[in-house]
C-alpha cells in the first residue's frame, strides 16, 4: 500500500500490470495474503486510519469495507458481553466474531440463580448475595458455553419453544449426611410480574451419589414465603419435568444430568422410566468438596413441565410456554 501513490487507482494499475498468464498463482496469493493481512490489522485500527487507508485504491477499499464492518460488529457484541451480569478477566475481542456470536446469544438466555434463603426477600428478582459471576479464562468461557449447549440440546430434544435456560453456581450445602448423596446449596430465581400475592418461586438442588447416581430436586412455589404458599415438586409426584443441568469441571470436561419425569401414576411405578442419565457425577463431587464456596459454574435447562394437580392461579410466559404433556 505504502509503495502506491495515493490516488484512487494507482494499486489498481499495479495489479493490471502483472501478466495475467504467467503470474495469475501469484496474483491469488498475493490478493489472498493481503485479505488475510487486512482481518488482522483491521481490529487494531482506529476508525479514521481506516477510513483514510480505503482511499488508497478500490482494490484495498473492497477489502477494508467488510472487515471495518465485521470488526465493529465484534466491538458491538463486546459491549454487550460487558454489560451482562457476568464477568470476564480476559479480553474478549481476540475471541473472533464466530465466538463471541455464540457466547453472546447463548449467555443473554441465561436467567441466573441465587441462593433460595434470599429469593423474594427484595424486589424483582432475587438479590445478589455479593458474588462474582465470572469466567477466568476464554478457555473457560468456551467449556461453559459447550456445557450450556449440551443441557440445552438434551432438555429442549427438538421442541420448540426453546427450553427455559438458567445459569448456577452449584456449591455443597452447608449440612451433610454422614452416608447418603451429597447434597447442593438450594438456588432459586422468583417471577413477581403478575398479582402481588401470587408470586411464583423455582427452586433446584441436586443430590449426587452414592456413586454415579444422581437426582435432581426441582420445586415450583406459589405464594412465595407467605401462609397460603402452595408447593408443585418433583418428589411427590405434583410436578413433572424433562430437565437437565451441566457443569463444567475445573480439570476439563463436563457433568451432566438429565431427568425426565413423568407424573402418571403407572409410570410413576418404573423407576428407569424415571431415573436420570447421569455422566462423571464422581468428579463433580470431588470438585465441589475441593472448590469450596467458590463453586462449579453449571447450566440448569428445563425443557418441559406438567401439573401433577392443578397448577399454579399464576405463572409467567417463560413456564407457561413450558407445559406439555410429559409421557
Amino acid at each position: 500500500v505504502h509503495s502506491c501513490h495515493p490516488s484512487p487507482t494507482s494499486c489498481d494499475k499495479l495489479w493490471s500490470m502483472l501478466p495475467s498468464s504467467a503470474f495469475s498463482k501469484q496474483r491469488a496469493t498475493l490478493a489472498s495474503a493481503l485479505g488475510d493481512a487486512t482481518w488482522a490489522i483491521v481490529p487494531l485500527m482506529s476508525a479514521v486510519d481506516a477510513n483514510a487507508l480505503s482511499f488508497a485504491s478500490l482494490g484495498v477499499r473492497s477489502m477494508l469495507v467488510p472487515a471495518c464492518e465485521r470488526a465493529a460488529q465484534v466491538r458491538g457484541m463486546t459491549k454487550e458481553l460487558q454489560a451482562l451480569p457476568f464477568s470476564y478477566r480476559f479480553p474478549l475481542q481476540p475471541l473472533g466474531f464466530e465466538a463471541l456470536a455464540e457466547s453472546l446469544l447463548l449467555l443473554k438466555s441465561l436467567r441466573l440463580l441465587r441462593r433460595r434463603d434470599l429469593v423474594g426477600l427484595g424486589a424483582g428478582w432475587a438479590p445478589t448475595d455479593e458474588e462474582e459471576w465470572g469466567f477466568q479464562s476464554s478457555a473457560d468461557l468456551e467449556q461453559f458455553i459447550w456445557a450450556a449447549q449440551t443441557a440445552k440440546g438434551k432438555a429442549q430434544q427438538g421442541r420448540q419453544p426453546p427450553a427455559l435456560m438458567m445459569a448456577a453456581i452449584l456449591r455443597m450445602a452447608g449440612e451433610q449426611l454422614v452416608s447418603g448423596p451429597l447434597v447442593t446449596t438450594s438456588l432459586g430465581v422468583e417471577w413477581v410480574n403478575g398479582p402481588t400475592a401470587d408470586p411464583l418461586q423455582l427452586g433446584i438442588r441436586l443430590l449426587l451419589g452414592p456413586g454415579e447416581r444422581a437426582e435432581v430436586d426441582l420445586e415450583l412455589n406459589s405464594g412465595g414465603w407467605s401462609p397460603w404458599s402452595e408447593t408443585w415438586a418433583l418428589h411427590d409426584g405434583t410436578l413433572a419435568a424433562r430437565v437437565a443441568v451441566a457443569a463444567a469441571l475445573p480439570g476439563g470436561g463436563t457433568a451432566l444430568i438429565c431427568c425426565n419425569h413423568h407424573n402418571d401414576p403407572l409410570q410413576e411405578a418404573n423407576t428407569e422410566l424415571n431415573s436420570c442419565e447421569a455422566e462423571n457425577v464422581s468428579l463433580l463431587k470431588e470438585a465441589l468438596a475441593a472448590v469450596g464456596e467458590a463453586g462449579i459454574h453449571a447450566t440448569v435447562a428445563i425443557g418441559g413441565i406438567d401439573w401433577g394437580k392443578d397448577g399454579p392461579p399464576w405463572f409467567p410466559p417463560e413456564v407457561r410456554r413450558l407445559l406439555c404433556k410429559l409421557a
